[in-house]
This record gives structure tokens, sequence and C-alpha cells, in this order.
């Protein structure tokens, strides 16, 4: 009596678990560097943790929010998002396939230096206006930058 009730909710749960993948996004994939604004940004994370205006450009804001992702607005406008890869995106692999066939430059990233004493690079897709801050000698990536037009 009870196997098509369980029968029922297994495949329900079933269908439900393979459709939250492809549906589920991360707050921080629904702002968008460059059209996002200020308000739009508040309204899909909440209050920033710490908020920081840079010394170099004082026009500038950065907006931080746990778990570690910031975001840089200027002219009440997100420009530039700055967030920790995904487990899937923690790969340099996974960047260099993503982008396979289109131009890629590869970077030391000014003033850095790693936790073992060596510099950090960056693999910079002009196309998909992104930069993966990576330690070379594990080809980690620690940072995924999204840029917006200007």
């Amino acid at each position: 009596m009870l196997r098509r009730p369980i029968t029922t909710f297994l495949l329900f749960t079933g269908s439900c678990l393979a459709l939250t993948p492809a549906c589920a996004k991360r707050s921080q994939d629904l702002v968008v560097p460059g059209k996002t604004s200020v308000m739009e940004l508040k309204a899909a994370q909440g209050e920033p943790q710490s908020t920081v205006v840079p010394e170099s450009r004082a026009q500038a804001k950065l907006l931080c929010y746990n778990p570690g992702c910031c975001y840089q607005v200027e002219k009440s406008v997100v420009v530039t998002t700055a967030c920790e890869p995904t487990e899937e995106e923690s790969s340099l692999q996974y960047w260099r396939h993503k982008s396979k066939g289109e131009p890629q430059r590869y970077e030391p990233v000014a003033i850095s230096s790693a936790a073992h004493g060596g510099e950090t690079y960056q693999l910079v897709s002009e196309r998909d206006r992104t930069a993966v801050i990576y330690e070379p000698h594990s080809d980690r990536v620690t940072r995924v930058v999204r840029y917006g037009t200007r």
C-alpha cells in the first residue's frame, strides 16, 4: 500500500533535485557589472558587511559581502565583481577550456605575492570581460573578477 506514495515522492524529489542545479544561481551571478545598480545589488545581497573607499580611486567604493565577494561601485553602478571561485571554477584548466579559441593573456598581478612568497598571475579573457587570479605553482584559482563596460 505504501509503495505508490513512496515511489511518487521519490520521483518528485528526484525531479526537483535534477532541476535545481540548472535553475539555481548564486546571488552574485545575478549582479551584472556595468548594468546592475547599487540598489539592485543591495536588493539581491542585502547590506554589505563592509564598505571601503580606495585611496587611489576616491570616486569608487568597494562593497564587501560574505562569503568572499566584493563589488566595485562607481556612480551608483557596479563596475567590477571579485568573488571566490565555485568548486568547478577553482581549476585554471576550467577557464582555459571555457575560452578555448578566444584570445587570452597570462600576466602577473601588480603588487601581489602568494602565501608561499611567489607572485600570483591572472588569465584575462577580453571577450568574457573576465580575469581569474591564480597561483602558478598549483594552477589554483583564488578569485574570479568580472568587469563591465565603462
